[in-house]
């Protein structure tokens, strides 16, 4: 099993459904998916 890292920047919601897509298939296939948006991240704390 891999530990999957998904991040997504997306303006008209595109991106962000592509990467839900891909983190679906991921765990399907049995994998660990971490999703993150990339605004998230930005305002997080150091």
């Amino acid at each position: 099993m891999l530990s999957i890292l998904v991040v997504v920047a997306s303006l008209s919601g595109n991106t962000r459904e592509l990467g839900r897509q891909i983190a679906e298939r991921c765990r399907a296939a049995g994998h660990a998916v971490h999703w993150h948006e990339a605004d998230d991240l930005r305002q997080a704390p150091p």
